[in-house]
């Protein structure tokens, strides 16, 4: 259920906030959430914290209909400003989505993901392992939802292969000097951000990078989670954009 900033700053800190920009459709966000219902975790120890980055037309009428998602869930909206003319770069208000929900609601593990994300049932249940006092961030794997297009399987491939990551996606290299987080699956303890300070807002693109560089150069511990992983839910159209924002 929704409830007001006063409320959140005087219940007790949750375990952990998962913090949704809303940058796609109001249709991708229904699946992401109806999803998270599913999680197999206590609902009275995560909250769903979605926020506005006046991305999707149509979401006065979507927030009236939160209280009907079996999650705590609370709304928050950014000031409106002009955005950058390059339509494909759906991210470049995240830092600041981030710092705003961080600020806002109190939890001891913030986790980071996508309007457009699907989720297993033992998700934040893979998290718990690595929750060490020295922990910095942990990193999942993105993968293609199910009976996607082979379109959109065949260029996914091609984004996620060595070459065309790079080498930084090879699972025989797949650790913390070569992988960079992406902002669909990642997980940072709230105490690092005293340590750290908070996202760089001045980004076009991909503050979770800077952030996680930050933390590494910190000295904090980065561990990449191969079997924690997510279903990201993107058609032709979508994922087309995707590759042009990587390359801009």
């Amino acid at each position: 259920m929704p409830h007001s900033e006063t409320e959140t700053s005087e219940k007790k800190a949750l375990k952990f906030a998962i913090i949704i920009p809303i940058t796609h459709s109001l249709y991708d966000l229904d699946l992401c959430l109806s999803s998270l219902e599913k999680i197999n975790y206590s609902k009275d120890n995560f909250q769903v914290v979605l926020i506005n980055c006046h991305k999707a037309s149509g979401l006065k009428d979507f927030e009236k209909k939160l209280p009907e998602y079996n999650l705590q869930i609370e709304m928050l909206h950014l000031p409106q400003k002009e955005l950058h003319k390059l339509s494909w770069i759906n991210d470049e208000r995240n830092g600041e989505a981030y710092n705003n929900a961080i600020n806002t609601v109190k939890a001891d593990y913030y986790i980071f993901t996508e309007d457009d994300c699907l989720f297993e049932p033992d998700w934040l249940l893979k998290f718990e392992p690595w929750l060490s006092e020295d922990l910095g961030m942990l990193m999942g794997p993105e993968i293609l939802a199910p009976n996607l297009p082979w379109f959109a399987r065949v260029l996914d491939c091609v984004l996620i292969s060595f070459l065309g990551t790079g080498g930084r996606k090879n699972k025989k290299t797949m650790d913390a000097k070569w992988y960079y987080p992406q902002n669909e699956n990642m997980l940072i303890p709230a105490k690092v951000f005293e340590q750290v300070g908070y996202f760089a807002e001045h980004l076009l693109s991909r503050s979770e990078i800077e952030m996680f560089k930050t933390i590494r150069d910190a000295g904090l511990k980065t561990q990449y989670l191969e079997d924690n992983y997510l279903n990201i839910a993107l058609n032709e159209s979508k994922l087309t954009n995707n590759v042009l924002k990587s390359v801009s």
